[in-house]
């Protein structure tokens, strides 16, 4: 439980990533390792029922205290580090001494049984084992099932930490030596859970906060001497921007430069593609929803089409509707899963695909794959269009992630086109997106918006980057290069 909980907490400052599973595993199994060699030592010494309630005692109260501690350091800290180093050394120091203490139990509830009943010490661990392994196994289907769609963070784990010392202070009380250091550690874990710190400060004016079941959603409006700016953002990253009105056009004359190439979600780049065809899709699907600023757009832009919407977060469409003016209707289906799933399972097929799954601290990658533009391939009709929206650098040499999703998807769709949204002389990170088209008549687009932002591919470097498939997709690792 402690380690599922703890990983949600650090997974809103470094994301969901493959550095973040093996970051915080890896730091708990060394903690468990120590705790046994540490629990051994111990139990060779005393292992009375009173050292094992003591143990009990100092892995409860170091949980409360050790989440005040990351309450202050992650704010001021978190963002400083790398998505590859971060959770290596947010659970090294905030959740495995705790595991440690824990761990150590075992080893003195081993000797303390063999001892006082005479028993096998062989057949006295297979128990022990087995309810520790029993206890684990409940712990983490009980922290996402029940506890963190439920509590805030801030709540389950102090809380989990005075339970534990709860039950070690129970112990403690049996005898009158060790009864007064025992509540006394009762009142420090009490204290500790009551200060109402949050590990992660919520932005001036937020509307929402809360944890979900893949990040922590938060909600906010950002005025900073301009019109009302709203955010959605989904753990680290900011996923959503929308300019609410009456203030989108005011914004938009009043900062023509900035609005317009600051905030790419402004350019309406997929309704430039597709009118630029003079196409005009009657079937659509958005993979990832976000906040539903990509599907407002195309339900205002083609008021004849259907669109059908993949998101795999439960919590993002009714949050849309009440924070970003997203009116479901009969022309809208939304379908809470993975947008891979979507595809293999339904049988409808589309004019327009538009992927917008990908974040600044990580890409889902499944939907990067070779396999699975194959996939949205068969899904599309003749003439359609995919479109993919990454976070990255403009390729030039060595591998990255912008230039692994170009080589993979030219090698199911040749006929493609990549603009940068910031701009092919920007050098930092900008929203890229990719452009694939089913048959041949790719459009010429002159000398207008579209043309500005293509990136033209004769002098960038895509040999030394990976083509992406199911069993080799190391986009993490990609993205990390661009950092």
């Amino acid at each position: 439980m402690l380690e599922v909980v703890g990983a949600r907490m650090l997974t809103t400052y470094y994301g969901n990533t493959i550095y973040l599973f093996s970051g915080v595993t890896s730091s708990i199994l060394a903690a468990m390792a120590l705790g046994y060699w540490l629990g051994g030592r111990w139990a060779r010494k005393s292992a009375s029922p009173g050292r094992f309630y003591a143990l009990v005692t100092a892995g409860g109260l170091s949980v409360p205290a050790l989440y005040v501690a990351a309450s202050f350091f992650l704010p001021a800290w978190g963002y400083r580090l790398s998505p590859a180093v971060g959770p290596l050394v947010g659970a090294t120091v905030f959740l495995a001494p705790s595991s440690a203490l824990i761990a150590a139990l075992s080893p003195v509830a081993i000797q303390a049984l063999s001892t006082s009943r005479g028993a096998a010490t062989g057949a006295v661990a297979a128990r022990v084992f087995f309810w520790s392994t029993a206890g684990n196994i409940i712990g983490c289907l009980a922290a996402a099932f029940l506890l963190i769609p439920f509590w805030a963070i801030s709540r389950i784990l102090p809380g989990i930490g005075l339970v534990l010392t709860s039950v070690g202070v129970l112990g403690l009380c049996r005898d009158p030596n060790t009864a007064v250091g025992g509540l006394l550690a009762l009142l420090l874990a009490a204290a500790a859970a009551g200060l109402k710190r949050d590990y992660y400060p919520l932005p001036p004016n937020t509307l929402y906060s809360r944890d979900g079941p893949f990040s922590r959603i938060t909600i906010s409006d950002d005025r900073d001497d301009r019109p009302l700016l709203r955010k959605l953002q989904a753990g680290r990253d900011f996923a959503s921007y929308k300019l609410m009105p009456p203030d989108r056009m005011r914004y938009l004359l009043q900062h023509p430069v900035y609005g317009f190439i600051n905030f790419p979600y402004l350019k309406d780049i997929e309704t430039l593609l597709c009118r630029s065809r003079n196409f005009h899709p009657r079937k659509i699907l958005v993979v990832g929803g976000g906040a539903y600023v990509v599907p407002n757009r195309l339900l205002r832009a083609f008021p004849d089409a259907r669109v059908d919407i993949a998101e795999v977060d439960p919590l993002l469409p009714d949050l849309a509707a009440r924070y970003f003016d997203f009116a479901p209707s009969k022309r809208v289906r939304n379908f809470t899963e993975d947008g891979r799933s979507r595809l293999r399972n339904g049988k409808d097929r589309y004019d327009l695909v538009f992927v917008d799954a990908g974040e600044e601290s990580g890409y889902p990658p499944q939907l990067a794959t070779k396999e699975f533009y194959r996939l949205v391939r068969a899904r599309l009709r003749s003439g359609g269009m995919l479109i993919v929206n990454s976070i990255g650098i403009i390729p030039s040499q060595g591998p990255s992630l912008t230039s692994s999703l170009i080589k993979t998807l030219r090698a199911v769709f040749p006929e493609s086109r990549y603009y940068a949204l910031g701009g092919p002389a920007e050098k930092g990170l900008q929203n890229i997106e990719l452009a694939a088209f089913v048959d041949s008549s790719v459009p010429t687009f002159g000398q207008g918006a579209l043309a500005r932002m293509e990136v033209h591919l004769g002098r960038h470097d895509l040999d030394s980057s990976p083509l992406l498939t199911d069993s080799y997709s190391p986009v993490e690792y990609l993205m990390s290069r661009a950092r």
